[in-house]
């Protein structure tokens, strides 16, 4: 596995790819417990890249033989670092996700529009904006790009970003300008007054990394872990054209020039099987010096375009049609397991107990359907019927090959679903807990039974709730827009509490990290973006309030009081003006709270009865 330093190569990351095979998974059962292994020469990866034109030619040409190519491989010293508190809702402990708000010693970081804010709390009821950057390293750059994330280690942040049509001057005239984008990550370092110092700006040849539910970027043990798709062929109206992707070096204005491949072909681990639209999925792995340099790791493998990313503390999977790939984070082979159906987002995994468990949709064959399912698809031979199932992956029988058997390695979470794309679901505490509308199912792994549950609304948010269980979010719509959030306890059965009701409400954010639970001796207290039933405003572009909430660990959960953004929410905006990530953060640092709305920040204070602010709030402003 190559390493590269991004001072000597003009960027800070490498792939670290790992692709995905495509067709139906078998009854089989894998015999080779070594990793996937690397295409040893040049020609063999040249002969593998002519064998995917030639079946996408012809789909029943001939096969792939790997052995018939195969041969033998030839910044300054700020003292100690300061603590940096999870105050992201992340998936996995140990895992923190790209967000737009972390914390850094006794100041809050905000990655807002463009720009990055330091915020001074070191004194309660005394909130003050510290500094301000932009992010584009050149005025030129602060345009045509959108900065989605940022993580932080110690005193250093890390904001990637995604640039649209970047001006890539090549050899070749006749590639269009619009194929070139760029994920460009960005390194700063505040000190302990909160002033911000730039670091290095790089950029790589990508497609867009973005999703509607998940992070492209995380930070494990020290390290950052971020994904980026690339299209492996250039479109050529006689011949497509195999290409790796670059480093770029800006120039001036919007243009850039090309440097070396972030990787070549004997960093490339060999597919499964050969992919129609070969897409390299790229994990970048980057250690993180104290200089603000980084150093990366770098292979890759075909797959197709679709994909599911998800990062436990010690792997990062890949998913796409019939393989799910263990990358390990330690010394960055790749495992393979057969699967079938499809994931529903990142939440569908969950790394326990040295297995992965995976929760996918599947369309059920003729022969599973029951007498009723029978009856209706000869009345209707247009219908179709899937299945909730639970794959239970074990990470020992993970191996080169992808043949294994599920027989024996699935448990039936719900026999009859509908269209469950973008439903709310969670692994918690044993159990698995996903939503179809109003039906909500809890599956305790352990035994394979399911409890159901049919609610007065449908189901927005499920959230784990540390010494409770989970929370259930969901509106009903039988009388106007209500907002209802129930307990779910979670013992060796799933007891539903009904929890609290707020008239004519609506959530204001729908990803994850738009809500956090503190956890207490007796429950917690969480905060959640909400909207009028009738307010808001098109996506991306609305500034939500904050409920704040206290839960019991009885399951009962009382509504303590919201605090509202005010019309100076907005803010300043330079680039990056849609906040497709989300602007509205419940914050609880120590022993603080905080309201982030838009570019404004709020220091609350939550009684029995009602959430009061803490001295002035503020407005994040420009000033350089």
């Amino acid at each position: 596995m190559r390493r590269f330093n991004a001072t000597i190569l003009f960027s800070i990351a490498c792939g670290l790819l790992v692709a995905v095979g495509c067709g139906p998974s078998g009854e089989r059962t894998g015999t080779d417990s070594s990793p996937m292994r690397t295409f040893s020469t040049e020609r063999e990866f040249e002969a593998f890249m002519e064998e995917v034109v030639a079946q996408q030619e012809a789909p029943t040409g001939g096969g792939y033989n790997s052995d018939d190519f195969a041969e033998a491989d030839s910044g300054a010293d700020t003292g100690a670092p300061p603590e940096n508190e999870d105050i992201t809702n992340n998936q996995e402990d140990g895992v923190d996700e790209g967000g737009i708000v972390k914390n850094i010693g006794d100041h809050l970081v905000v990655l807002r529009q463009g720009r990055l804010y330091t915020v001074e709390v070191a004194q309660s009821g005394q909130t003050i904006q510290a500094d301000s950057m932009r992010v584009a390293p050149a005025e030129e750059l602060n345009q045509g790009v959108w900065y989605d994330e940022m993580l932080v280690h110690g005193h250093k942040i890390y904001v990637v970003g995604y640039r649209y049509g970047a001006n890539v001057v090549n050899d070749d005239d006749d590639l269009p300008n619009w194929l070139f984008g760029a994920t460009e990550v960005s390194s700063f370092s505040m000190d302990d007054q909160g002033q911000l110092s730039r670091g290095e700006s790089t950029f790589f040849e990508s497609n867009d990394y973005f999703s509607g539910s998940n992070y492209a970027s995380r930070l494990v043990d020290g390290e950052l872990i971020f994904y980026m798709p690339y299209y492996a062929f250039i479109p050529d109206p006689d011949k497509p054209m195999p290409a790796f992707p670059r480093f770029l070096q800006h120039q001036q204005g919007n243009t850039f020039v090309p440097g070396p491949p972030i990787f070549g072909p004997l960093d490339v681990i060999q597919p499964l099987d050969i992919p129609q639209h070969p897409t390299f999925h790229t994990v970048i792995q980057c250690q993180l010096p104290d200089d603000l340099t980084i150093d990366c790791g770098a292979r890759s493998l075909l797959a197709e375009p679709m994909r599911q990313f998800y990062v436990s503390p010690t792997r990062i999977y890949l998913w796409s049609n019939n393989h799910v790939f263990a990358i390990s984070q330690t010394d960055s082979t790749a495992k393979a397991h057969a699967v079938d159906g499809a994931p529903i987002d990142q939440f569908s995994f969950s790394e326990r107990d040295d297995t992965l468990y995976v929760a996918v949709t599947r369309y059920l064959e003729e022969d599973e359907l029951d007498a009723d399912q029978m009856e209706a698809l000869d009345e209707d031979p247009w219908l179709s019927f899937q299945r909730l199932e639970l794959l239970h992956l074990p990470l020992s029988d993970f191996d080169g090959d992808g043949e294994q058997s599920l027989s024996g390695n699935i448990s039936i979470v719900s026999d009859d679903i509908g269209w469950m794309w973008w439903a709310p679901n969670r692994h918690v505490s044993g159990w698995y807990l996903a939503a179809e509308n109003d039906n909500l199912f809890a599956h305790h792994i352990a035994t394979g039974h399911t409890e159901e549950f049919t609610l007065d609304g449908y189901v927005s948010r499920i959230e784990s709730a540390p010494g409770i269980g989970a929370l259930i979010v969901y509106n009903d719509y039988s009388n106007g827009q209500d907002l209802i959030v129930d307990s779910l306890r979670l013992d060796d059965d799933a007891t539903l509490v009904s929890g609290t009701v707020l008239q004519d409400m609506a959530e204001g954010e729908w990803r994850s990290h738009g809500f956090f639970f503190r956890p207490d001796d007796d429950g917690g207290y969480f905060g959640l973006p909400v909207v009028g039933g009738s307010s808001g405003g098109w996506w991306g572009m609305g500034i939500s309030n904050i409920a704040f909430f206290r839960a019991h660990s009885d399951g009962a959960i009382d509504l303590r009081g919201a605090v509202s953004s005010s019309d100076e929410a907005g803010g300043q905006c330079e680039t990056s003006c849609v906040d497709w990530y989300g602007n509205t953060r419940p914050i609880f640092l120590r022993d603080r709270v905080y309201a982030l709305m838009g570019s404004e920040i709020a220091e609350v204070a939550i009684t029995d009865d009602d959430v009061e602010d803490v001295g002035e709030r503020v407005i994040l402003s420009i000033d350089e």
